[in-house]
């Protein structure tokens, strides 16, 4: 496990820039993003693969404002070797401070009261980390907007509203957006059908004569269908692939110094912080990742990784900081966890009162005992794969795992971290003894080994 102390700081400029909750003047403006981002012709592309970001600039370091599955269509406007400008999807929604607008009628549109360039809504922070715009030109004062959503504070006032950005009144641009250019493919006829006839998002902005019909659209080819018929992912219907297991490869260096010290498990991508303790956009984006992914698990896998979800995002937290709006959001996702930990206890203790330890049950426990009591291994049992440390993005560790002495039923009692010496893999499904050092890890629960030598009991 990383701990804050032992984690690399990122450079000064993208900390910078990842202070995502403060307005920054982005590293592209509209102009010098030209040089490297041509506009084109409106076109139909289609994502080609899962969970790919959709951000609010032209650069990994800006934030993302969702996740897009294959085959999500989209329309470009731009593109360059790296990223391409899409047209922004209004069922996402984008914000307008509450003192920009004001509510009417029964609530469901609003009036902007200043000009606005709406805020690309991002999908980690809400409104205190949302700060790029989505248009170039403001809309003008008056301008009505449906609204999708309203942001409340603790006391329950209104402190914004996410709404369904429309094709800009005046200028005729629309919303945008950006994504990796690698993400994307030329869109099949069959995907651009199946988009619909849905009419875009309707502006009123403020008139003095009779209104005029909108002029006829000029690209023929392209509807403004697509702002209102995107298709996006629910992080609870989404069933992510398997991930194979990676490459064996040494996870830390052998601890030299005679007394253990905490944990330090090297990380594919390790957690970045700065001196204040702020987190890094990639590291976040990590933990909610694994968070979609726990929560699309069957039941008995989710209550394996729930602990370990917790521990980390507990460990966000405390490197949040003095980030207040940081640690609300995340503080939301630990209560989520905590709910369906205190589910999953209340379950076990009603399988504990009801449950029989069988006689193979007991006289496995009986062997287990009897090898922990010897001393000759520092952890028994069988080796599995852990749903959430897969060592991408978070740390490669094993769950070891051994029946309940009263109920019979599996529980984890510690981790083992593989090493040039031994390699868990080679040891899954199996009963076992590891050898090496152990350090308690106090977020689990539990400790984690490093092993030096593990050996094969499944036969003894």
């Amino acid at each position: 496990m990383i701990h804050p102390k032992t984690l690399r700081l990122a450079t000064p400029l993208a900390l910078a820039i990842l202070a995502l909750g403060t307005p920054i003047t982005p590293i592209h403006t509209a102009s010098a993003a030209t040089t490297t981002l041509q506009d084109t012709k409106a076109t139909h592309v289609a994502v080609n693969k899962d969970d790919e970001p959709l951000r609010c600039g032209d650069q990994d370091i800006y934030y993302a404002i969702t996740t897009l599955n294959q085959g999500t269509v989209l329309v470009a406007e731009g593109t360059s070797a790296l990223y391409t400008k899409v047209r922004y999807p209004n069922t996402l929604g984008a914000f307008v401070p509450a003192n920009e607008a004001q509510a009417i009628g029964s609530g469901d549109r609003i009036r902007l009261t200043a000009e606005s360039r709406l805020r690309a809504a991002s999908n980690l922070r809400g409104l205190e980390g949302s700060w790029s715009p989505v248009f170039q030109s403001p809309l003008p004062v008056n301008t009505e907007l449906p609204v999708l959503s309203i942001e409340r504070d603790e006391d329950g006032n209104v402190t914004a509203y996410k709404v369904r950005p429309p094709v800009h009144p005046t200028t005729g641009a629309h919303p945008i957006a950006y994504i990796r250019t690698d993400a994307l493919r030329p869109a099949t006829q069959a995907e651009i059908a199946a988009l619909g006839n849905i009419k875009p998002a309707e502006t009123k902005p403020e008139q003095t004569e009779e209104p005029q019909s909108e002029p006829e659209a000029t690209e023929a080819p392209i509807s403004n269908e697509l702002l209102e018929d995107t298709k996006l992912p629910e992080p609870v219907e989404t069933k992510p692939e398997p991930k194979p297991q990676p490459v064996t490869q040494p996870v830390t260096q052998p601890v030299t110094q005679p007394e253990p010290k905490p944990a330090v498990i090297q990380n594919n991508t390790p957690r970045t912080v700065d001196n204040a303790g702020s987190i890094s956009t990639s590291s976040l984006e990590q933990l909610e990742s694994a968070f979609a992914s726990a929560r699309a698990m069957p039941r008995a896998e989710l209550d394996e990784a729930l602990s370990e979800l917790r521990a980390e995002y507990q460990r966000a937290i405390d490197d949040a900081g003095d980030d207040e709006g940081l640690v609300k959001s995340l503080s939301q996702r630990l209560a989520w966890i905590d709910l369906r930990i205190e589910t999953r206890d209340a379950r076990r203790a009603i399988d504990n009162a009801l449950a029989q330890a069988d006689e193979q049950t007991q006289a496995l426990r009986a062997k287990i005992d009897q090898w922990e009591s010897s001393r000759a291994y520092t952890l028994v049992g069988t080796i599995n794969a852990s749903s959430v440390y897969t060592g991408d993005p978070l740390p490669l560790l094993f769950r070891v795992s051994a029946p309940d002495p009263i109920t019979g039923i599996e529980r984890t009692v510690g981790y083992v971290a593989p090493t040039d010496a031994a390699d868990p893999r080679r040891f899954l499904g199996k009963l076992v003894g590891i050898v090496g050092p152990a350090v308690r890890d106090d977020q689990l629960g539990r400790s984690v080994v490093r092993a030096s030598r593990i050996v094969d009991l499944s036969n003894q």
